[in-house]
């Protein structure tokens, strides 16, 4: 007994390859856009910490890159990174 496809035949509805095709794309331009914005130093020593873990979690050598370079700039602009609750020191 052959399985039925789970197309359904109807030409209007996209198929899987083009919805791949545009996933990939959005989460290219996605990632684009992060890099460019890390570039910039857009992100907060915050944001720049959570995208640094999840760039370890992922392995992402070039994220971690970037971020190190945002971090050192920002601190070179004389930026510091916010206290944190519970980061309280005497």
């Amino acid at each position: 007994c052959a399985r039925e496809s789970p197309h359904t035949g109807d030409e209007s509805s996209p198929s899987w390859a083009a919805v791949h095709a545009l996933f990939v794309r959005k989460k290219t331009e996605r990632d684009m856009n992060t890099t460019e914005k890390l570039k910039n130093n857009v992100y907060s020593f915050n944001e720049l910490d959570t995208m640094g873990q999840n760039a370890i979690q992922l392995r992402d050598a070039e994220t971690l890159s970037l971020i190190q370079l945002s971090r050192a700039s920002k601190l070179t602009k004389g930026e510091k990174p916010k206290p944190v609750a519970g980061d309280w020191k005497p």
